[in-house]
């Protein structure tokens, strides 16, 4: 058939029956299921509670997940050709939320999976740079995508190197220090995330490294900021409230793949 079925148990949901295509078939994508690098790829993410979650392919090498019903991504993940460096194609993901989640990536050009079970209770960042063994990938259509994101209101312009959030109240800059303690500016993604969210990118813009989220608090009108890495290179974001002046800044150190969350970026307005 075209289909291998089989029983296993995966160590939470107890013995069930797997469906596995052949090799060499490419993704087919679906409301749970994101297709990445032509096709090649499959990944599918179920959050703790058990429930599957709403996948969409970003561009060809990022997608993002989402819970459902919701309207924001709260995990993304990137797949980057890595064969020129070490033969294998690298896997990074990090989340905006602290629930906990089991990724399945699937390679259909050999049938190679790659599992990540992130606990709940604190942001993942990983990257996993020998993912998958390189091996020729069918050839296909890429089925990614790019939507342009609006500009911001109110006094911040966006640009090459500027995000503007909350409406143009805020503008957001990002730069990454390298392992050879250089510094690189991050340009802005043209990704639509939606609002109060959106990303950086460093080397390829298909391949998000940082995405920022940022909430206003209805009560208080306290400013939350949430970053989700995928990146091992150091980062210095900054946010500059056009309606104080005033400018906070989150970092986090080479050689770490560092997601995290400041709760009290910028306290009420008077």
């Amino acid at each position: 058939g075209d289909v291998l079925l089989f029983t296993a148990d995966d160590g939470v949901h107890g013995r069930e029956l797997w469906a596995l295509p052949p090799a060499g078939t490419p993704c087919v994508a679906s409301g749970t299921r994101a297709c990445l690098l032509g096709d090649r790829f499959a990944a599918e993410l179920v959050w703790k509670d058990g429930t599957a979650a709403p996948a969409r392919a970003l561009t060809d090498r990022t997608a993002a997940f989402s819970r459902p019903g919701g309207e924001r991504f709260d995990a993304l993940i990137k797949i980057v050709d890595g064969t020129a460096v070490n033969g294998h194609h690298w896997l990074f993901g990090a989340d905006l939320v602290a629930e906990g989640f089991e990724l399945r990536v699937t390679d259909s050009a050999n049938g190679a999976v790659q599992e990540i079970a992130d606990p709940p209770g604190h942001l993942a960042s990983f990257g996993e740079i020998t993912a998958f063994p390189s091996f020729p990938p069918p050839v296909v259509v890429s089925t990614g995508s790019v939507r342009e994101r609006p500009g911001g209101g109110g006094a911040c312009t966006p640009s090459l190197a500027r995000l503007c959030l909350g409406g143009g109240r805020f503008a957001v800059q990002a730069r990454a220090r390298d392992f050879f303690g250089l510094f690189h500016d991050a340009i802005a993604s043209p990704i639509d995330f939606g609002a109060g969210d959106s990303a950086f990118w460093l080397f390829d813009p298909a391949a998000i490294e940082l995405v920022v989220r940022l909430e206003i608090a209805a009560t208080d009108g306290r400013v939350a900021l949430t970053v989700a890495s995928m990146t091992n290179l150091g980062y210095e974001i900054s946010v500059t409230d056009l309606l104080s002046g005033a400018t906070a800044t989150v970092a986090a150190p080479v050689g770490l793949f560092r997601s995290q969350a400041t709760a009290d970026l910028f306290p009420p307005l008077p």
